[in-house]
């Protein structure tokens, strides 16, 4: 039995490996930006490309990235654009490459070598997921950091982690997620855009 065309093209971009670029923005700070990168690289997801989007340094931090991982895109803004829009810069890139989802990374956090195949799991099961947080843990510790975060009406405040018996470990929808570490599926920036370059 044939299949028509349009049924073929829409298996084979089912079957294909979704294309992640993660971005770093960074400025200065080479040794954490390095670790980083170094965390990043061992990903046991082969389709991970990385992008180091970088504001202003002024330390060498660009010249050791590009000698010390050559295959690492560079994107030079030459000044200190802000964090939104140096950020923006590397989606824009991102997108423009083909990625089915960005990988937003604070310069100073190490990822687990499978943290993109375990956040991509739970991606591609949800069909209206924009944004998918991992846990995060202390540098060097077992002790969390944030599993996602919720308002609290009283005293009104937002909540890092979410500490109620049983949620810190589920899978679940959650009010706020810190952007130290976040997987953006593509049609999130399609539905709502960029960053506010003016957000501080």
């Amino acid at each position: 039995k044939a299949i028509a065309p349009e049924k073929e093209t829409a298996v084979a971009e089912r079957e294909r490996k979704k294309r992640v670029y993660a971005v770093l923005l960074t400025q200065n700070h080479y040794k954490d930006t390095r670790e980083c990168l170094a965390s990043l690289i061992k990903s046991d997801y082969p389709e991970t490309r990385i992008i180091v989007v970088d504001n202003g340094s002024n330390d060498g931090t660009l010249g050791k990235i590009r000698e010390s991982f050559p295959d690492v895109h560079v994107i030079e803004n030459g000044q200190n654009i802000g964090i939104p829009a140096g950020y923006n810069a590397g989606f824009k890139y991102a997108l423009q490459q083909g990625a089915d989802y960005v990988l937003m990374l604070n310069y100073d956090t190490v990822v687990s070598p499978q943290m993109v195949t375990e956040l991509l799991s739970v991606a591609e099961t949800d069909p209206k997921a924009g944004m998918i947080m991992p846990k995060v843990y202390y540098y060097g510790s077992e002790r969390v950091w944030s599993s996602g975060g919720r308002y609290r009406s009283f005293p009104p405040s937002i909540l890092l982690t979410d500490r109620r018996k049983g949620v810190e470990d589920s899978t679940r929808t959650i009010e706020y997620a810190p952007n130290c570490g976040l997987l953006i599926h593509r049609r999130a920036f399609e539905k709502v855009g960029f960053f506010d370059p003016g957000y501080i």
